[in-house]
């Protein structure tokens, strides 16, 4: 199925099109080839209009990490999971996550417990044990690493960055890893340049009060693209994309 044939717009389009066919019909001479004429035409250029853009548009899964909620979707969690671990209701809980696997973007679980996926740990005492934290929590992504104002970009991603937006190399600022970087004011263009490209993008934002002269930091957004029906869950277990 073309990308367009599902969409409501398409649809009502298409209804509109073949209505406009059959009001014109009914027209006198004169109008059905002035009047008629025109409204044919226009309702055409819709329906290729939307074909247009949707034949040109990537599509993207964007997870968005909301701090607030997102801590009490973990204590809402933990709490059913302590319930049900008094239960004795495994059964009932893997049931529950699986049938919800977006959940596997945010939390992890282990002993029965769900642990928060979205910030880098407190014992990370220096910026590159945080990058490389991020980095192998989302392997195969563009990392977009905010420090300050501007974004950095590290190791390949640096080299990617550099060679397909045309970002100049910098010196680098830890483990000797090739580093571009963008203005704040740029992240958007940046993310729109990059999403042309297909490639999966994670923005990690400076969050809280800095720790040990750290600042902490936590994933903001998360955008992947379109690569078929498998769900979250599969997607970070490593299955095909």
């Amino acid at each position: 199925m073309a990308r367009y044939e599902h969409l409501t717009i398409f649809r009502n389009a298409i209804d509109l099109t073949v209505y406009i066919e059959q009001v014109v019909r009914n027209f006198s001479r004169y109008h059905k080839y002035t009047i008629g004429t025109r409204l044919r035409e226009k309702s055409w250029d819709i329906v290729e209009l939307i074909i247009k853009v949707n034949n040109n548009f990537f599509i993207y899964t964007v997870f968005r990490y909301p701090i607030d909620r997102l801590e009490n979707l973990l204590a809402v969690v933990n709490s059913y999971l302590a319930h049900f671990a008094y239960a004795n209701s495994f059964r009932l809980v893997q049931r529950i996550l699986t049938g919800e696997g977006w959940i596997y973007e945010y939390l992890d679980f282990n002993n029965n417990k769900a642990i928060r996926l979205w910030q880098a740990p407190r014992y990370l005492r220096y910026l590159g044990s945080q990058w490389l934290w991020f980095k192998q929590r989302y392997p195969g992504s563009i990392l977009m690493f905010r420090i300050g104002r501007f974004y950095e970009f590290y190791g390949q991603d640096a080299v990617f960055v550099g060679f397909v937006l045309g970002y100049t190399r910098l010196k680098p600022r830890f483990y000797g890893l090739p580093r571009c970087g963008v203005p704040v004011r740029m992240g958007d263009v940046t993310i729109k340049r990059l999403m042309k490209e297909r490639v999966e993008i994670v923005i990690v934002e400076q969050t809280g009060d800095p720790l040990y002269h750290l600042k902490e930091r936590s994933v903001y957004a998360h955008y992947i693209p379109d690569s078929g029906s498998k769900d979250v869950k599969s997607y970070k277990n490593g299955g095909e994309r």
